[in-house]
């Protein structure tokens, strides 16, 4: 029988706190505000790189299936975030280089 003498081992307070002393979240918050900052643009592009390769899927695409790109609208959604996503870091990075 369980009586209220037993208590258990760990008191674990919050689980923020828990995660802070094994994974140290507190500094990976840190981290991703640094880095969101840093590369906010690059991943504007690549969002708007993959909404824009979806739509010239449906708008232009392949008709026969031939194409190994444009055939397939993952494939295109893919490719227009990558082009989108290495055009604006481009971009961002001569932004900065004009800030200075």
């Amino acid at each position: 029988m369980l009586n209220g003498s037993l208590r258990p081992i760990f008191y674990v307070t919050s689980v923020t706190s828990l995660l802070c002393d094994f994974i140290d979240l507190c500094t990976m918050k840190n981290k991703l505000a640094v880095w969101s900052k840093k590369y906010w643009i690059t991943a504007l592009g690549v969002i708007t790189g993959g909404i824009a390769g979806y739509i010239y899927y449906s708008k232009v695409g392949c008709s026969s299936g031939n194409c190994a790109i444009t055939s397939d609208p993952l494939n295109m959604t893919i490719y227009g975030m990558a082009m989108g996503g290495l055009f604006m870091n481009i971009i961002s990075g001569y932004l900065s280089k004009t800030k200075q």
